[in-house]
């Protein structure tokens, strides 16, 4: 059984492909739109609106790309916003049920931490869990979506929910710190990532601090 981690899949939301230059699922129209607008003001950007095409792109190739790394037997940990909670407007989510892509997903182990998104609702779920605390590695970690929840009583972190702005970040709190991981698909290639990878970013993180 290997181990694995993921989050942010914003299924369902046309404009986080927008927001975060998930431009792999543009159409080729889309991707020349967004590149004469990204450095543009917002209410410029907001009149560009991705198509239903790509979006329904995103959303299966996300669970495609979850099912090529996770098998049936491994363990999942999903780190929070698996889809869009609000609106239905062309851009900001579509009403559809992520039971149908939950389905989809061949892990059968899976830990669902609670993301902001992660809403009782007509496009999304609602999880009652909204951290964990596993030891792996020799290392006591805590999983939680939001990193300014992070526990600051632990060496790491592994947290989602920033998207693109970065993907490893010294949390201090008085005389403590701790060090929060981005497990995002954002930063992971749109992959679910093991602690192997995860180590070997945080490691060369660690020797960019000396």
């Amino acid at each position: 059984m290997n181990i694995f981690l993921s989050a942010d899949f914003h299924l369902n939301h046309a404009n986080i492909l927008k927001y975060c230059g998930r431009t792999l699922f543009m159409n080729e129209q889309e991707l020349t739109i967004y590149n004469k607008l990204k450095n543009r003001p917002q209410e410029e950007q907001k009149q560009f609106k991705i198509s239903k095409e790509s979006l329904l792109k995103m959303n299966e190739k996300l669970i495609s790309n979850c099912n090529e790394r996770v098998k049936e037997e491994d363990l999942l940990f999903f780190v929070g916003d698996l889809g869009f909670k609000s609106g239905t407007d062309r851009g900001e989510g579509e009403p559809e049920k992520l039971q149908k892509y939950i389905d989809q997903i061949k892990c059968k182990h899976i830990y669902w931490i609670e993301g902001n998104h992660d809403r009782a609702g007509k496009n999304s779920f609602k999880t009652p869990v909204q951290k964990i605390i596993i030891k792996y590695g020799g290392k006591r970690i805590c999983i939680v979506h939001d990193p300014a929840f992070a526990d600051i009583n632990y060496e790491i972190n592994l947290t989602a929910h920033v998207h693109t702005k970065w993907e490893i970040m010294r949390v201090r709190k008085g005389m403590s710190f701790t060090d929060c991981i981005n497990v995002g698909v954002d930063v992971w290639n749109f992959y679910p990532v093991t602690w192997s990878e995860i180590w070997q970013r945080y490691s060369l993180y660690l020797k960019g601090l000396k």
